[in-house]
Parts: C-alpha cells; sequence; structure tokens
C-alpha cells in the first residue's frame, strides 16, 4: 500500500505556491467518516418466477467451493417483488452482480454480502430498452498531484439526464481510494479531489435518450456512471478478485431522496463503461445486506 500522508506531504514542497493554495482550497477535507473494506465483485445472472422466487441462477465469477456454495443456497432463498407486465406477472431474468466484504477473524474472514445490483436489462416479456445510453462521454483530467503521488481511486457519479441528452444534474454518489494508507483528513482531501474532477468533466457529458409514451420522471432519467482514476494504464481489479479500498459513505441522491425504492448503488457495483439505471425492474424483498456466508 502506499502511505499518502508521506507522499502529499513531501509532494506539496515541490509545486510552487499557487498551486499549493489552490490544493488546499478546493479539496477541504470532509466530516463522513472513512471506512477500510476488504471486497469483491461476482458476476451471475438470476431467474425470477411470476411469484418473485428465484428459479434459476448461475454463479459466472470463478470462486472457491467455501465460497460458491453458501452464496448459492443464500440467493436462491432470495424474494422479489413480482415483475407486472401489462397487468401481470411474468418470469424475468437479468444479470446479477453480487458485491462481498472481507473482515479479517483471527487468522481467517469473515466474508458477507455487502450489496447486490441487477446491472442487465431483464427478459421479461414486453420489457422497453433502455432509456438512456452513452453518446459522449469525455474521461476526466487526472488530479496532478494525485497522478504524481500515484493514488489510485473510483467516483460513482449519480446524473440526471434531460430530455435533450444534456446533464441537468450530478453528483458524486460514493467513492473510494484504492490501496491506500493515511490519515483521516488527507485521506479525505484526495476524496474530493478526485470527486471534483468527475463532477467537472461530467458536466459536459451527452447521452442518448430512448422515447416513452409519457414523459419519463426524474427517477426513470437518473443513471449511476462510474469513473476510476488508475495510475499506468491499470484496470480496475475485476470479478473474483479482492480489492482494498477506503470509501466514503455512499450519499442520498438529492433529487431523489423522497423516492426510495431505488436500486441501492454504491461505488463498489459498478464497473467501467457502464451506466447504470437507479430505475431497475427487480426489487429485491429480502433483506441480504450484511448476510454472512
Amino acid at each position: 500500500m502506499r502511505i499518502l500522508s508521506k507522499v502529499l506531504m513531501s509532494l506539496c514542497l515541490l509545486v510552487v505556491a499557487g498551486q499549493g493554495i489552490a490544493w488546499a482550497k478546493d479539496a477541504a477535507p470532509s466530516t463522513e467518516p472513512l471506512e477500510s473494506v476488504i471486497t469483491m465483485q461476482v458476476e451471475g445472472s438470476i431467474v425470477i418466477d411470476p411469484q418473485g422466487r428465484v428459479s434459476g441462477l448461475t454463479i459466472d465469477t470463478a470462486l472457491p467451493d467455501k465460497m460458491r456454495a453458501p452464496l448459492d443456497r443464500t440467493i436462491r432463498t432470495w424474494q422479489f417483488e413480482p415483475v407486472i407486465v401489462d397487468g401481470a406477472a411474468r418470469t424475468a431474468s437479468a444479470k446479477m452482480r453480487v458485491i462481498l466484504s472481507a473482515l479479517a477473524q483471527g487468522d481467517s474472514y469473515q466474508v458477507k454480502i455487502d450489496n447486490v445490483v441487477f446491472p442487465g436489462e431483464s427478459g421479461s416479456d414486453g420489457a422497453p430498452p433502455p432509456l438512456i445510453t452513452a453518446k459522449t462521454l469525455q474521461p476526466p483530467r487526472y488530479p496532478p498531484t494525485l497522478l504524481y503521488a500515484g493514488v489510485s481511486g473510483t467516483v460513482l457519479l449519480a446524473v440526471r439526464v434531460g430530455e435533450d441528452g444534456q446533464v441537468a444534474q450530478v453528483m458524486a454518489m460514493q467513492s473510494a481510494l484504492l490501496d491506500v494508507k493515511g490519515d483521516t483528513s488527507t485521506l479525505s482531501k484526495a476524496v474530493r479531489m478526485f470527486e471534483k474532477s468527475a463532477i467537472d468533466v461530467a458536466k459536459g457529458w451527452r447521452f442518448n435518450v430512448g422515447s416513452r409514451e409519457m414523459a419519463p420522471s426524474a427517477r426513470e432519467m437518473t443513471v449511476m456512471v462510474p469513473i476510476s482514476y488508475m495510475i499506468d494504464g491499470k484496470k480496475p481489479v475485476g470479478p473474483g478478485k479482492w480489492r482494498t479500498e477506503v470509501r466514503v459513505p455512499s450519499r442520498p441522491i438529492s433529487w431523489l431522496q423522497d423516492q426510495p425504492d431505488i436500486q441501492a448503488i454504491g461505488v463498489d457495483d459498478v464497473v467501467d463503461g457502464e451506466v447504470l439505471p437507479v430505475a431497475g425492474e427487480l426489487t429485491l424483498v429480502t433483506k441480504v445486506i450484511g448476510t454472512t456466508l
């Protein structure tokens, strides 16, 4: 791991005075708590019968049997709201991504379900195509101080798209620093630097917006988009691989705070290139977060 506080301290002595002042001003630390966690993404797919029960399950990510078997058993107990199409309950299928977290317990680790999202389209008959897809997503500028320090991170943006495809509102919903250590003040400043970079570039993004018979709601026009800042062309850790991170809590979407029935999506739940709607077709009734495998 990189000791972020020491690296940033040494770098501040090298930059010109104006840059140092701007960094301190633009990246004031927050009072948000920071959480150190080890996470892993597990990809698969799921089939829901008309009663909302799991009737089919595939786990695509290679896992040890001691993890795969209890995860399989757990998922098969989940209950969903029936998927209604044209007034009738239908069988539905979707891609599934389960995020696991690991907590040290002596010489071993306790593995729990951190979250689950359904990033793929449902396969129910009559399901509409995605309302919003990417058109022009210009990448951001890597904050120079963090680039020189070799610090990687991910920012998950919540974006409300206007009917013209332009960005109407954007906020950083959750962010994480990867493989770093440091004091809370320095780490929170680094988070703010990444978030400012991500928000600044997202304001100029453009999306394709499909047609609907009725004007879509703010919920339907809101998508989650991740931005990864990786050093030396490295790629984010893929499914089946643990990653160590420091993350801030997930924040409520400011323009959707009165709508609790949206997918709970965090910074560990998405992959590069995704435009993930918060209005998913599958609604999980079972409380799964924190379930121990």
